[in-house]
């Protein structure tokens, strides 16, 4: 593996345009999977317009729109997205867990689309085997354009992705605050290691797909930590929260904790 990329100096990328802006978001169709035998598909449209609405609502300039897992490995919607907003949108795309270049061939001209990270959804699933010659020299390349590879992790996924990801060459990015069960989990949580580490980043979003409390809990733990590579996101839709997702902005503002509603 090569080396780890410089933790930069705050961005976790480079923003399509100045000013704040949103690390998490989706957008989609309304019944439109990609995957056989998906979790969860939304029964309504989540378009570009309504989410623009969203930002300017929060006074942010720009947003990343990640592929959700429903959609899999058909990232035409996300790619078209980028295409018309290329002055507001980044975006994180879900790829072939056997050979990633089977969806990206030429990671050079996603980049130039606004295309800055990989995600890799491990929720029902032990995620791709990293340590693949295919995946081996696709994480060199996503280190040399400054993409990261994100990650949804499940609590019974950590002991086995916690040492993969303190040697991947690129950057990591954790959702979710690391998904914390409770408040007592917080302490001793595997997060609060690996985020030390000066490739790793962690998006404060979605607390409430973690425990009661557990979200606040772990950014605060974080931060503690002496961590600075913590991003908000809103996780716009909400997908699975619709109408109930409390304090989806809690983490914009400075670091301050509010709930400014949908």
């Amino acid at each position: 593996m090569a080396a780890h990329l410089s933790p930069g100096t705050g961005s976790l990328f480079d923003a399509p345009t100045d000013g704040p802006g949103d690390h998490h978001a989706h957008v989609f169709a309304a019944n439109v999977a990609g995957t056989p035998h998906p979790r969860y598909v939304p029964d309504y449209d989540a378009t570009v317009a309504e989410y623009f609405a969203q930002l300017d609502m929060h006074g942010l300039s720009w947003g990343t729109l990640v592929q959700p897992s429903f959609l899999g490995t058909d990232n035409s919607m996300l790619l078209a997205a980028l295409a018309d907003h290329p002055d507001r949108l980044r975006g994180v795309a879900v790829l072939d867990g056997e050979d990633p270049r089977r969806t990206c061939p030429d990671i050079a001209d996603w980049h130039a689309r606004g295309v800055r990270g990989v995600r890799l959804n491990l929720l029902g699933s032990t995620g791709p085997d990293l340590s693949r010659p295919a995946w081996q020299t696709f994480l060199d390349d996503m280190a040399a354009h400054g993409w990261h590879l994100e990650l949804q992790i499940p609590p019974e996924a950590w002991a086995t992705w916690v040492p993969i990801l303190a040697d991947v060459p690129c950057r990591v990015v954790i959702d979710h605050l690391g998904l914390p069960e409770s408040v007592d989990a917080v302490p001793g949580h595997p997060l609060l290691a690996l985020a030390v580490l000066p490739h790793v980043w962690v998006k404060a979003s979605g607390s409430y797909r973690c425990g009661p409390g557990a979200a606040r809990a772990m950014y605060e733990a974080l931060c503690s930590a002496g961590t600075d590579r913590l991003v908000p996101g809103s996780d716009r839709p909400h997908t699975r929260f619709e109408g109930r997702a409390t304090g989806a902005w809690e983490f914009f503002g400075a670091g301050e904790f509010f709930d400014a509603g949908e």
